[in-house]
């Protein structure tokens, strides 16, 4: 199965996605080949984060991770994927400047687009301790946000504005009130996070929205709520973050574990994706690199 990509490029494809009428789902990855088995199954939009990011590489998602280590990944995505890639850009300590140059060369990468959040720095994820997070000052977000609209170089390039009031304990007033100003500055579209362990306060926020921009949300913590809550809401991207590198955890302890108590490898190899998948997968020039068959491993989806 070939990768999954929009009617047009792949930079564009994004901002057909937000404009449109249903209700999509992205997926996050954090390499090559997560990317290669999101678009081989069909996903329609790739996220791009710095928890799976940093979590891919063994350190904390507090900002350890340079511009140029990003922009690696991305160019590896997307040079495999013609699916559309958002990048989270993070943004807490960035500059202005230093903003610019990360959207030039996520443009150059055909990146789709780029999300920049409002927190203040330093950088902390978003589920960190309560109250060690602060919302930055609506004037010197916009400076960043400004910063990003002018240093596209693609004007099909999404320029995503991410409010975290809601996870730093402000009121949905706030949450509106930084929306608006963003959207007013020439934001495409706004995501708003919540961790909250419902979607009460993401479903009133959309409630009042006026629609202006299109809206993302992440419901990490509110993820037992039905898909059809997402399409009444008029959300147009509802982003499934962190899952794949989760459940990959999951998959490498459990061989870790049996490996550890020598368990039997015979029992195991039913589970693992084949040797000739793995060559397939990775674009061995022997094999056709068209096909993906991930069939034979439990708990995935068959295509």
């Amino acid at each position: 199965m070939t990768s999954s990509s929009s009617s047009s490029s792949p930079v564009k494809g994004l901002r057909e996605l937000l404009m449109g009428d249903s209700t999509e789902l992205m997926l996050g990855v954090h390499d090559a080949i997560s990317a290669v088995v999101a678009a081989g199954c069909g996903v329609r939009s790739l996220w791009v984060g710095s928890l799976a990011l940093s979590c891919a590489r063994g350190v904390a998602d507090c900002g350890d991770l340079t511009s140029t280590e990003v922009l690696d990944v991305v160019e590896r995505i997307t040079d495999r994927v013609s699916t559309p890639v958002l990048v989270d850009g993070d943004a807490s300590d960035r500059s202005p400047r230093a903003t610019a140059r990360l959207v030039r060369g996520l443009c150059l990468r055909n990146a789709a687009g780029v999300c920049l959040e409002d927190k203040a720095g330093p950088k902390r994820n978003s589920f960190s301790t309560p109250g060690s997070e602060y919302l930055a000052p609506v004037d010197l977000y916009l400076e960043r946000l400004r910063a990003a609209l002018s240093s596209r170089t693609n004007s099909a390039f999404v320029v995503v504005a991410r409010t975290e009031a809601l996870v730093v304990g402000a009121e949905i007033d706030e949450a509106l009130d930084r929306a608006y100003a963003y959207v007013d500055a020439g934001a495409d579209a706004i995501f708003v996070h919540s961790k909250a362990a419902s979607f009460d306060e993401i479903r009133e926020f959309c409630v009042r929205w006026d629609m202006r921009a299109p809206l993302m949300c992440a419901p990490t913590s509110y993820a037992a709520t039905p898909f059809r809550s997402f399409r009444t809401s008029n959300i147009s991207l509802v982003l499934w973050a962190n899952q794949m590198m989760r459940r990959a955890i999951l998959a490498m302890g459990e061989v870790a574990a049996r490996a550890s108590n020598y368990c039997d490898l015979p029992s195991l190899e039913g589970s693992l994706v084949s040797i000739d998948e793995l060559l397939r997968l990775t674009g061995d020039p022997s094999t056709a690199p068209d096909r993906v068959d991930i069939s034979n491993t439990d708990g995935m989806v068959r295509q």
